[in-house]
């Protein structure tokens, strides 16, 4: 039963999206704005100049081209960077197509195909009567599963950034089956999307100085696919060598089973379903992907799943980033991300990582009609798949100690959605950042990783009530976004309420790693965020030293050390020389 604080937050959202779109309309056509242009390598741009909350005014370019449509023969092929523009001037006053794409809680497909555009939002436009504002850059990377989502500012509006010195990018990249479908005999290597997101890194520096930005002073961030597209790309040399420190908040791409399962198998699924029957061959199979509408594609993809997927899990996000089969000049991860990780010494980039203290609680929402067969199939449901893919020779005494370790003598159904969200919260993320965490400290020293657990249950964050079929409480899956950006429905809330304090808590931590490689809270250092120290595998214990982040900051040791333990202890037993 949807309560009525939901019905009235998405009816909220739903007016000020419709507001949203009317201002847009307003600032596309209205002369009572100052309308810059930027000249770039392609054509020259023209953005629109607006007013922070705090008085100053900013600029920004919404809808910049940074590829060739990629439709027709470009269709699963790597992006193809503008020449040069079509007209003499671009006007980049609102927001363009978003890739076509499914969202994976409606099950509607939107966007065109399209829809490689960026957004550039400064605080300071070079001046030829003074020097350039050179200021750092953040590049923010969406999430939705590699299925749905865009950098619109609707959801991703960086104004709190922008008021603390920095320049904000946000981007669209292909989505689904248009981005992520691998079919290599035929010459489709897969990763498209990847390689959007590293042409728009690219563009950036060639550009960005344009828009008063330092382009060797670059941040990446992003959350959930976001996340495990920064850790994938600072894993990959032909990505590298465009950024110089990354935030990645909740997800994990170190670890594989966040990476698309049997690619290839994927896509002739995906063929023989659209076909409507079997495929004989690579090439059939691509004949029929490239003769089909982008629509069919991102509508039917949910359908592609193969033997690898577990039925049971909530996220059926079947074509993600993948590791490639062979390195190229253009290959994003050729090799493991374990591989990648565990070459010693090998790694110097700063790196941020963390979670919300109830991620699970999305998972809990998607499979609440599954709770009798999680009952029956604990084995299925209950491990982790860091360590589902080993060879376990009793399942059922595993899933037997899982659920006394979170449930005790409980059962799992609604009364104990707590219980099954913290769960969640370990098998389908803690315990994976975990791994890479431990990976980090043991085989890169010269690395100082910072991590973090959200843990303030506040207004800005949205999820649970937007969804509105549980009462878990705390901090759910993609909540610290909404403290670092400001959404068109967020609340108008005091500048001494909790949740406004703790926005610049995020804010001054994420700007200031930005700007110095090392995240702080005020000049004098109130609380000092301490990288994870180093681990030589000795200890019995791996120590993960993080950040709690809520109204009262503060430095912590081994979040639910209890837990934590159980799985760290499973993969000594189950996965040898794994850690």
């Amino acid at each position: 039963m949807v309560s009525l604080e939901t019905i009235k937050l998405r009816l909220v959202i739903l007016i000020c999206l419709v507001k949203y779109h009317l201002k847009n309309l307003w600032q596309k056509y209205s002369f009572g704005y100052n309308r810059p242009k930027v000249q770039l390598r392609p054509g020259k741009i023209r953005g629109l100049t607006d007013i922070l909350p705090n008085g100053k005014p900013y600029h920004f370019f919404k809808g910049i081209p940074y590829a060739k449509a990629p439709v027709g023969q470009l269709r699963f092929q790597p992006p193809v960077p503008i020449q040069r523009y079509d007209s003499d001037i671009i006007d980049c006053s609102v927001h363009r197509n978003e890739c076509i794409q499914l969202n994976f809680l409606t099950n509607v497909v939107a966007g065109s195909e399209d829809g490689l555009f960026l957004n550039v939002y400064t605080p300071d436009l070079p001046d030829r009567k003074k020097s350039s504002p050179n200021l750092p850059v953040m590049i923010f990377i969406h999430g939705g599963g590699f299925q749905d989502g865009s950098g619109d500012s609707f959801l991703y509006d960086p104004i709190d950034l922008l008021e603390a010195g920095v320049i904000a990018v946000t981007i669209n990249y292909r989505l689904g089956p248009l981005g992520f479908l691998c079919l290599p005999s035929v010459g489709i290597y897969g990763n498209m999307g990847m390689k959007d997101q590293r042409l728009a890194f690219q563009w950036v520096q060639e550009n960005i100085a344009q828009f008063g930005g330092n382009p060797n002073n670059v941040t990446l961030f992003g959350c959930s696919a976001g996340s495990i597209a920064c850790q994938l790309h600072y894993l990959s040399k032909n990505s590298r060598y465009l950024f110089h420190r990354v935030i990645c908040q909740s997800c994990t791409g170190f670890t594989m089973p966040y990476l698309q399962q049997n690619p290839v198998a994927k896509s002739r699924k995906l063929a023989c379903v659209v076909k409507g029957g079997q495929i004989i061959s690579d090439r059939e199979a691509l004949d029929v992907l490239m003769r089909s509408s982008a629509r069919t594609l991102v509508k039917l993809q949910t359908k592609a799943s193969t033997a690898e997927d577990n039925p049971l899990d909530p996220y059926k996000f079947y074509f993600r980033a993948c590791v490639e089969p062979m390195e190229t000049d253009d290959s994003v991860i050729a090799e493991t991300p374990e591989s990648i990780l565990k070459r010693v010494d090998t790694l110097n980039m700063p790196i941020i990582t963390g979670c919300c203290d109830s991620e699970g609680g999305l998972s809990v929402h998607l499979l609440l009609d599954k709770l009798k067969i999680i009952n029956t199939k604990p084995e299925h449901a209950l491990i982790s798949s860091v360590v589902r893919d080993a060879h376990i020779p009793d399942r059922l005494e595993l899933a037997a100690d899982i659920k006394k370790l979170y449930f005790g003598s409980k059962p799992i159904d609604r009364n104990s959605l707590r219980e099954l969200s913290n769960l969640f919260t370990d098998t389908d993320f803690v315990a994976h950042q975990m791994v890479g965490t431990e990976w980090i400290s043991r085989y890169q020293p010269r690395v100082k990783h910072y991590n973090y657990r959200f843990t303030f249950d506040g207004q800005y964050g949205v999820m649970e009530r937007v969804l509105g079929t549980t009462n878990i409480g705390g901090t759910w899956h993609g909540d610290d976004v909404f403290y670092i950006f400001r959404p068109a429905f967020h609340p108008r809330l005091p500048s001494l309420s909790d949740e406004e304090k703790v926005k610049r808590t995020f804010i001054e931590l994420w700007t200031s790693f930005a700007k110095y490689g090392e995240p702080l809270i005020g000049d004098s250092k109130a609380v000092e965020w301490l990288p994870v120290q180093s681990y030589s595998g000795n200890q019995h214990l791996f120590q993960l030293d993080y950040l709690s982040i809520g109204v009262s900051s503060k430095m912590m040791q081994n979040y639910c050390r209890q837990r934590l333990a159980f799985w760290r202890q499973a993969l000594i037993k189950y996965k040898k020389d794994f850690l």
